[in-house]
């Protein structure tokens, strides 16, 4: 008879350490979904947006500005490149924030008619992506702003997004051969 009722009183006990286990993974899982989202909240809040405006390229037909072209889409691709190298160290900052953000806008502001290229980045980077357009484009123009309107009245606005077809890892598309 013992024998039974110290199996009945570990299955007992068993049964409540399963269940308050499932609680606290329950609980925890919570807790670290309002932190994430806190995190994301505070980096959006976070971060600088600079205007960058490039010197206008002709185009011309020339066997000489094709290699201009290429060399103008081979330096872009070292920048995009340079930029993707900027990741934040620490496990916890990392489980919390993730991976820095930046984005990149091509945008006619309502004050103005000229395609202005926008760069927004974390404040915690903002410097290292300054010296990184400096380095690739020196003849670039760049400025801090606190936000532009490409809303007109009576204007027109587009947006778009892109995917991929293939894996992140693959090329988009190839320029050397």
């Amino acid at each position: 008879m013992e024998f039974g009722l110290i199996d009945q009183r570990m299955l007992i006990f068993f049964g409540i350490l399963f269940v308050s286990l499932i609680i606290s993974i329950i609980v925890a899982a919570i807790f670290v979904s309002r932190m994430k989202e806190e995190g994301r909240i505070e980096r959006s809040l976070n971060m600088v947006l600079f205007a960058i405006t490039l010197p206008r390229f002709t185009v011309q037909k020339s066997e000489e500005s094709k290699k201009e072209e290429k060399n103008i889409i081979a330096i872009s691709e070292q920048f995009l490149t340079s930029i993707s190298e900027i990741t934040e160290k620490g496990f916890l900052h990392n489980f919390i924030y993730g991976q820095p953000y930046l984005a990149f806008e091509i945008a006619v502001p309502a004050s103005e008619n000229e395609i202005k290229f926008y760069v927004s980045a974390s404040r915690k980077f903002a410097d290292v992506v300054e010296r990184q357009i400096h380095s690739f484009f020196p003849d670039a123009l760049f400025e801090r702003v606190h936000d532009y309107n490409p809303f007109v009245l009576g204007g027109y606005t587009t947006a778009s997004y892109i995917t991929l077809n293939k894996h992140y890892a693959m090329p988009i598309r190839t320029f050397q051969k």
